[in-house]
């Protein structure tokens, strides 16, 4: 059975000043790939969300972009604001949910997290992450991954159990415990050296 999974889109301006919702088809596609239906979109009324956590079978936070803490922009903290509403509102109904490099930044910081650090290793390169705890999930001792993001998360919330690090320390991989909300720093729907085993992962996530 296909899961429909809801995936947030970044938000820009466009040349009339008109707020677009932008999201990389390649989403699309993967999810294909690995079972899952992809779809996007932007509300504002609480009803409205409650009714994406209601209807899908899951969420997926994307990347792409800085949270409001790290660059203070009127299209960051909407974005921000829609999509912790969007967590609460799945968490709740006990649906799955994957925070993507930005929304890894977004969720930690929520949590109480304010250490970011920029990071020029990390952007648009490939990398070996290695595990520090291992379960039936997260079971691999290193993953080759991909890397875009400006910002490295150095420490998580206790709320939060991490598996994966990388050779400077940067936290790539953590589950908040508990529940079925999931954090990687790398872009699955992107090319990764390891992708057959990343999918395979994301297969049982959102089994």
């Amino acid at each position: 059975m296909i899961k429909n999974v809801f995936i947030t889109p970044k938000l820009e301006f466009n040349k009339y000043k008109k707020i677009e919702i932008i999201l990389d088809k390649d989403w699309f596609s993967y999810l294909n790939s690995i079972n899952l239906r992809g779809f996007t979109g932007f509300f504002d009324k609480i009803s409205e969300i409650n009714y994406l956590s209601q209807y899908f079978d899951g969420l997926i936070v994307s990347g792409g972009g800085d949270v409001y803490k790290n660059k203070k922009t009127k299209l960051n903290k909407l974005r921000d604001n829609f999509e912790l509403k969007l967590i609460n509102s799945f968490l709740k109904n006990k649906k799955t949910i994957l925070c993507i490099c930005r929304g890894f930044q977004l969720y930690s910081n929520h949590l109480g997290n304010n250490i970011f650090k920029k990071n020029k290793n990390h952007v648009k390169t490939q990398h070996t992450i290695y595990s520090v705890k291992q379960n039936s999930l997260f079971k691999f001792k290193k993953l080759n991954t991909n890397s875009f993001h400006n910002y490295s998360i150095q420490k998580t919330s206790n709320k939060l159990e991490n598996f994966f690090i990388s050779k400077d320390g940067c936290i790539e991989i953590s589950k908040l415990k508990s529940k079925n909300l999931f954090c990687f720093m790398f872009h699955p729907e992107r090319k990764n050296k390891d992708q057959e085993k990343i999918n395979l992962i994301l297969r049982k996530i959102f089994k």
